[in-house]
């Protein structure tokens, strides 16, 4: 527990100076880079009314801890009804200040703080195996995991064991059948939401609200580079993939996605695999009942878990965790909208439901 020369409290726009140079220690040197994101992230977020964040302050030594939080909008897909909820984002503790218990203070102090501002529940999908217990100290619940699906190139598999230059072209079109797809370094955000309206979503599932509005902030990241694939027949787009640009040369981690039609998502990722350079894609396998798993199995994405095994680099499932912002959650705060958090079942994740991307 944090000792008495400690006070949490909810963050406000005036700490946003110093929490951009307490960033400097997670998230590199530069401040103005740090305020930039942190003002993206937290104060441009359309589904948020302010910034969701809790503040350690040293009676000396002013603001030492950030844990920051992102609102976001999930829809129960059988009826639309909204189940807002916080994501755990961003924590830094100075250097100085660590090993006195704030970045569990802090999570305290968040249930406390947010747990009757209308919120249902804090998830946390960037985690490590490691910290996991910590959150079910807390009252955190795993309600599945997640690996990787792999699809590279054989320039990707020898660039695996050769460090090859890789060139990957931001911009190119081609064709499939009728389809026209497209990439380019700059999103639609019309054009996506239009394919997320229209696409069948998982029945009985929890689904990240992605309109137009979400679209145009959520690709404000300026720590990230992405990619932008799109499948047009006529005028209508009937599929997209956003990709991440990963740490090595030519690869990419697909976080978002939605067809409207069979192939549509094929075509895409057979067109950044050829002509815009990519050598290798990877995607977040963490559906419960197999469907994306066969989705993307059937456009050539396997699973590397018997290799790692092979060459001992096999690493623990990442949970996935959740928990209801009651203080003291019963039965009913589990399940909003009829839906129980704790079950696989009742969500739909991909990597742009989460903070790490």
């Amino acid at each position: 527990m944090a000792d008495l020369n400690y006070t949490m409290r909810e963050y406000t726009l005036e700490d946003l100076p110093r929490v951009a140079e307490l960033q400097r220690q997670l998230l590199g040197d530069d401040v103005e880079h740090n305020l930039a994101y942190l003002r993206w992230k937290y104060h441009d977020n359309p589904q948020a009314d302010r910034p969701w964040a809790i503040v350690a302050q040293h009676e000396r030594d002013g603001i030492v801890g950030f844990r920051g939080f992102v609102p976001s909008l999930w829809q129960d897909s059988r009826s639309g009804a909204e189940v807002p909820m916080l994501a755990l984002a961003d924590t830094c503790v100075d250097t100085d200040h660590r090993r006195r218990g704030l970045f569990t203070a802090m999570t305290r102090a968040s249930l406390e703080h947010f747990g009757d501002a209308g919120y249902r529940a804090i998830i946390n999908l960037s985690t490590s195996a490691a910290p996991a217990p910590g959150y079910i100290k807390m009252g955190w619940q795993i309600f599945g995991h997640h690996g990787y699906l792999v699809r590279l190139t054989l320039r990707g598999v020898v660039a695996r064991v050769l460090p090859l230059p890789v060139a990957t072209m931001r911009t190119c079109t081609g064709r499939r059948g009728d389809l026209v797809c497209t990439v380019e370094d700059r999103p639609g955000p019309a054009a996506m939401a239009a394919v997320v309206a229209q696409a069948s979503p998982a029945p009985g599932r929890l689904v990240l609200k992605r309109d137009e509005e979400f679209y145009n902030w959520r690709f404000g990241n300026v720590r990230e580079r992405y990619t932008f694939a799109l499948a047009h027949r006529g005028e209508e787009p009937v599929a997209f993939v956003v990709v991440r640009e990963d740490g090595a040369a030519g690869s990419g981690a697909i976080i978002d996605y939605a067809e409207t039609e069979a192939g549509g998502i094929e075509s895409l990722v057979d067109l950044l695999l050829g002509s815009a350079g990519f050598v290798g894609l990877s995607v977040w396998n963490a559906g419960p009942d197999g469907a994306d798993e066969r989705l993307w199995r059937s456009c050539g994405f396997r699973s590397l878990e018997g290799l790692k095994k092979l060459v001992r680099r096999t690493m623990p499932p990442l949970p996935l965790l959740v928990r209801p912002l009651a203080g003291e959650p019963v039965a009913e705060d589990w399940c909003p909208a009829g839906l129980d958090l704790r079950r696989p079942g009742s969500w739909h994740i991909m990597e742009i439901c989460s903070d790490g991307s």
